[in-house]
């Protein structure tokens, strides 16, 4: 066996033991269910609906990992592929709690409490997904010229909103062209010029 073929297949075992972690699901039925109180169960649904957000974003981010895996061993090192998570241990574990949640709002209708919403997988995703378009859209929104953020002193002015700062910070910069501007920003935020090209083309 050829000493390459040995590292290859010593880095493999070595990055297989990296391929995600194995799922503790939660069991849709407990041993003491029928003995809970309302208050119990709205405890339960809160503490559900909370983990159900956590593993919601750790399959996102595992999703993105095993993408950027993916990439790695098919153009540099195959046996990187080895690394990616096809356990799915977070889905797994957020199903598990929709079940549990399910139930749980089961015992709350039986009993006639007023519980917490408990949330579903789809559910969770979807807020997931609309924290990130905010927090996208709030980074745009303060990716001005002149303006560093979060920390820019500019971006409080006065006690003005953040939009209204953001918006005299730009105003600030003598001679500025802003649909260049904005031209340049795309272009950097895309990685087609480098920020000391920016720097450099936006001084010019």
């Amino acid at each position: 066996m050829s000493r390459r073929l040995c590292v290859l297949l010593c880095a493999s075992v070595l990055v297989a033991g990296c391929a995600g972690r194995t799922a503790v699901p939660v069991s849709a039925y407990q041993p003491n269910d029928n003995r809970m109180s309302c208050r119990e169960v709205d405890s339960e649904i809160q503490r559900n609906n909370e983990a159900l957000r956590v593993r919601v974003q750790e399959g996102a981010e595992t999703e993105k990992r095993n993408i950027a895996v993916g990439a790695a061993a098919i153009l540099l090192f195959w046996p990187a592929a080895f690394a990616m998570d096809f356990k799915d241990a977070a889905g797994t574990e957020a199903m598990s709690l929709e079940q549990r949640n399910a139930t749980l709002t089961q015992l709350a209708a039986k009993q006639r409490c007023r519980t917490t919403h408990a949330m579903t997988v789809a559910e969770a995703e979807a807020e997931r997904v609309a924290r990130e378009v905010a927090e996208r859209r709030m980074s745009e929104e303060n990716k001005v010229a002149g303006v560093t953020t979060p920390t820019d002193p500019r971006l409080r002015q006065a006690g003005q909103p953040t939009a209204t700062a953001v918006r005299q910070a730009s105003a600030t910069e003598p001679g500025l062209d802003r649909s260049r501007l904005r031209d340049l920003m795309g272009r950097f935020l895309r990685g087609e010029i480098s920020k000391a090209e920016y720097e450099r083309l936006r001084a010019g």
